[in-house]
This record gives structure tokens, C-alpha cells and sequence, in this order.
């Protein structure tokens, strides 16, 4: 590890909701970090617990800051990280290299940022990295679980579930001065940070190796995305109610209205072949032409043979 990584400067956003349980252990994870500087800034969204004392009590380490005069305001995880991506751009943005996103209940291994600098230090261009989870139970036990993520294509990944976790996020001064806060739909801040990463066409690292203890625990704002689960949900009316109404363009889950609200936004901006991609993603159920060249695009056929059917199935059925 060279010299220069030791000074680099790394922001932690983190939200917090009733989090006495695990915030501590977290905490003092995110303090034993290796080979950068980092401060912590922490938004509560209005824990009725002791949440904030135990923030309080790490008052005099000068690394961790509680943010924002509305912090009991209740947000929801998603706005409350934006909420925080707002106050990095207009407060941190000169004092720091890289930022990063961290959950209030999860444990850094000690080269967790340290990894995501060594890829992207030197970059000038926006460059977001995420990495492989371990998943653990309450007690930092490994589960049963694999880490699920569905496509290296990051194209795909983004059309389809997308399973890179904010958790892991790491990313640099340039991408947070892009990031513009989503207004339609619901959703998660990782989810559209990643997809408008994608769309934009800006550099993006994905690390095999996990740097992360991911603890569920039945009560995290989002868990693993598992291979099978579409099968349960076959079992329900309303799934099939969702299917017939996205076939005649109706109630458009939030992915599809967050793709749409990325094309609207960084469209003239970043001009790529991703976008161009992006442009027929969100048009093809209206135009028979965007629906033509969406189904000759040569990325859907990465994949192999089954992968491709089952994309041409979805883009026939509209529910891309």
C-alpha cells in the first residue's frame, strides 16, 4: 500500500432507525477501517430508542457527526440516504475523495474501503464500486444464503433485479455531484445510484471478494434478493393482476418508472451507447420500432440461448 492511499479522505453516510441493537458493533467496525481517513456522518430518521445516545457517546473521537436539523423526521431508508447524499453535496463534497453508503447493522471487515480506493484511486471519471455480501445472522453467524447477483453484464443488471447493495457502496467526488434525487416511484437510493451508473455509461467496479458481515435479522429495510422467490409469488392473484396491467401499460412497477426518470434526466447530458439502449427500454411498449431494434440488441444474447428466450418472452409481454 503506497503512501498516497493513506491520505485519502473517505466520507461514511449512514442512516439510522432504532438501531441500539447493532449500531455500536457497527460503529467501531467502521472506525477500525485500514489505510484511509474517514468521518462518519449519521442521519436518524427518528429512532424511538437509544439509538442516538449511543451515536452521542462517540462524540469525542471528532469522526462521527450526527446531521441535519430534521432528523426525526421519519423518511423511510431510501429518502433518508438521499437526504444524506444532499447534505454530502453541499457541505462535504471539497473536504473529501470518496464517499460511502453503510447500513446501521451490519460489520466491516477491516479492508472494506481500502479495497474500493485501490480500484478506483487516479479515475477522474464518476466510478461507483459495490461487492460481494456475506451474509450473516443476528449474531454474525454465516447463513445459508447465497449472494446473489444475477448478471456480470451490468446492463442487464440493471434492466432486470438489481442486487448491488448500497451497504457496499463506495464512490467517488465526481459521481456524487451527478447524483440527482429520483421523484417518481418508489425504491431504494442504491437501486437508482446503480442504475443511473449504468445508464450514464460511468465506470463501475464490481469486487467478488466480500468486505462485508450482511446481517439479517427480521427486521432490515431490505434483505437478499433469492433466485427462487418469483415461484411463491405466482401463488397470488395480484401477481397476475401486475402482469395483465404492465402488458397494457398500466401501473408500471417503479423500475420502469425509474428508468424512465433516469432517460428524462442525464439523457442530453451523457450521451453513450448505454443510453441509446436505455432510450428503447423506456419507449418499446409504445413504439413497434423501439420494440424491433430492443429485440435485435446484441446484449440480451450474453447470456446464451435460454437467457435470450426468456428477455424476448418479457419484451413480447411487456414487462421489462
Amino acid at each position: 500500500m503506497g503512501e498516497s492511499l493513506l491520505r485519502v479522505r473517505i466520507a461514511i453516510l449512514m442512516s439510522t432507525y432504532n438501531g441500539e441493537k447493532w449500531v455500536q458493533q457497527q460503529l467501531d467496525s467502521i472506525l477500525k477501517q485500514t489505510g484511509v481517513d474517514s468521518c462518519i456522518y449519521i442521519r436518524d430518521d427518528g429512532s424511538a430508542d437509544n439509538t442516538l445516545s449511543i451515536i452521542g457517546s462517540y462524540r469525542e473521537s471528532n469522526r462521527v457527526f450526527i446531521t441535519g436539523d430534521d432528523r426525526r423526521k421519519r423518511l423511510g431508508a431510501g429518502d433518508s440516504f438521499m437526504e444524506l447524499v444532499k447534505y454530502a453535496q453541499s457541505t462535504l463534497a471539497d473536504q473529501y475523495d470518496y464517499f460511502a453508503f453503510a447500513d446501521q447493522d451490519d460489520y466491516w471487515q477491516p479492508d472494506k474501503l481500502i479495497s474500493a480506493v485501490e480500484l478506483m484511486q487516479g479515475m477522474e471519471e464518476p466510478c461507483l464500486y459495490f461487492s460481494k455480501k456475506t451474509i450473516v445472522d443476528a449474531k454474525l453467524r454465516l447463513m445459508n444464503e447465497e449472494d446473489y447477483i444475477p448478471y456480470s453484464n451490468q446492463v442487464l443488471h440493471s434492466i432486470g433485479q438489481c442486487n448491488a447493495f448500497g451497504c457496499t457502496f463506495v464512490f467517488n467526488r465526481r459521481l456524487l455531484g451527478c447524483i440527482q434525487r429520483k421523484t417518481v416511484g418508489r425504491g431504494y437510493h442504491d437501486a437508482w445510484i446503480f442504475r443511473l451508473s449504468v445508464w450514464c455509461g460511468f465506470r463501475i467496479f464490481y469486487d467478488t471478494n466480500s468486505h462485508i458481515l450482511y446481517r439479517q435479522h427480521g427486521q432490515n429495510a431490505a434483505g437478499p434478493v433469492r433466485k427462487k422467490i418469483w415461484y411463491r409469488q405466482l401463488l397470488f392473484l395480484s401477481t397476475w393482476r401486475n402482469q395483465i396491467d404492465r402488458f397494457f401499460c398500466k401501473n408500471l412497477n417503479d423500475v420502469v418508472l425509474m428508468q424512465r426518470e433516469i432517460y428524462e434526466k442525464y439523457a442530453d447530458a451523457f450521451p453513450n451507447d448505454n443510453m441509446e439502449l436505455l432510450k428503447l427500454v423506456v419507449g418499446y411498449r409504445y413504439n413497434i420500432r423501439d420494440r424491433y431494434h430492443l429485440m435485435k440488441h446484441p446484449v440480451f444474447k450474453t447470456n446464451g440461448n435460454r437467457d435470450y428466450v426468456r428477455w424476448m418472452f418479457r419484451i413480447a409481454m411487456n414487462r421489462m
